[in-house]
């Protein structure tokens, strides 16, 4: 008999953490469960505290890695060792409610969901709690919202196979968006649980307070072209012509954003130029796109279409607004006077 859920745990140098997270696994209501633990190349005592755990819940299996290989490629050799029937991830740093993983499978099995998610809270370093909002935002406007929070969720292991979603092993960073944007294209429902927490914990080494360097953000980059070659791929089969605008032209935010928040390199934000004229130029939508851009960006649109990219870093570093919301609501706002909400276009399978 397979398990209900293989969870799967990358561990990597977390030996002040570990613990706890894994007692929040090992005690988990839903006993029929498998815990892959990748130790993925830790110097420090983290391969110890798993060994001790695996030798008292048998449910454990550790995979050694003796070089760290990153946690796209942790994950995805715990995905071809997993036997579940479900798949959930849990960073060894985080924890989650001892109910967790049984109220995830009950809603799974109950609405025959590909995708089960709970509710992500956020302990920051100061101690205080954020309660996520995203789930409000897929359940009142679509699955397409489903693009982070990964742990929080279990997902249907033949679906996983079947579509071969794998987690990109050239990624450093952001791998966990890519695998999440393949699955959501791929799914036609997510089933939202908002009785079970995951607990991620803000930790001043964390990835995500970082400046990162060039190999990070080469990572995030080559991300956005990832969404935008699968965006292509799923226009006019999985996707309208509507929902594809909207969440292309959020790839393309997402990529400035990030840039701003990630880096203050000039030559990086060159290249984030570069990177969104080329997305522009991808696009299969390109006079609707083009269209978009007129409402409130008309000169700079020439730049973009002409490749002019030192002028539109020079606009870039000026307007630090540049590109960002405007384009994306005008999109929203151009798509409602037709249709009612996101939710209603976002419902389309074109199958």
């Amino acid at each position: 008999m397979s398990p209900k859920v293989s969870v799967i745990i990358p561990v990597y140098n977390v030996e002040s953490y570990l613990q706890r997270s894994l007692d929040s696994v090992i005690n988990q209501t839903l006993k029929d469960i498998e815990i892959i633990c990748i130790n993925d190349g830790s110097t420090d005592n983290s391969l110890d505290i798993l060994k001790e755990y695996a030798s008292k819940d048998k449910r454990i299996k550790i995979i050694d890695l003796a070089v760290n290989q990153g946690v796209a490629n942790a994950r995805n050799i715990a995905l071809e060792n997993a036997n579940g029937e479900y798949v959930g991830f849990v960073d060894p740093d985080d924890y989650i409610d001892l109910n967790f993983y049984e109220e995830l499978y009950k809603k799974a099995q109950e609405t025959d969901a590909d995708i089960a998610k709970g509710v992500l809270v956020e302990e920051k370093v100061n101690g205080e709690t954020k309660i996520s909002k995203l789930n409000e935002r897929i359940v009142e406007k679509s699955k397409f919202h489903f693009t982070y929070e990964l742990p929080s969720a279990i997902f249907k292991f033949p679906f996983i196979s079947d579509n071969n979603i794998i987690f990109m092993p050239d990624l450093k960073v952001e791998e966990d968006v890519v695998f999440l944007h393949e699955a959501i294209l791929n799914t036609k429902k997510v089933e939202i649980a908002g009785n079970v927490n995951y607990y991620y914990i803000r930790r001043h080494n964390s990835l995500n307070d970082e400046i990162y360097d060039k190999t990070k953000m080469d990572s995030a980059y080559k991300t956005v072209l990832y969404i935008a070659e699968m965006y292509n791929r799923a226009l006019n089969k999985q996707l309208s012509s509507q929902v594809y605008l909207i969440h292309y032209v959020e790839n393309m935010h997402f990529l400035i954003d990030y840039t701003i928040k990630k880096t203050n390199d000039k030559e990086l934000k060159i290249k984030c130029i570069e990177i969104f004229t080329e997305l522009f130029e991808k696009c299969l939508l390109r006079s609707e796109l083009e269209d978009i851009f007129r409402i409130k960006y008309d000169k700079i649109l020439d730049f973009i279409k002409s490749k002019d990219n030192m002028k539109l870093y020079e606009i870039y570093q000026k307007y630090k607004n540049f590109l960002n919301y405007c384009q994306i609501e005008n999109l929203k706002n151009k798509v409602k006077k037709d249709l009612k909400n996101e939710q209603s276009i976002c419902n389309y399978t074109g199958i």
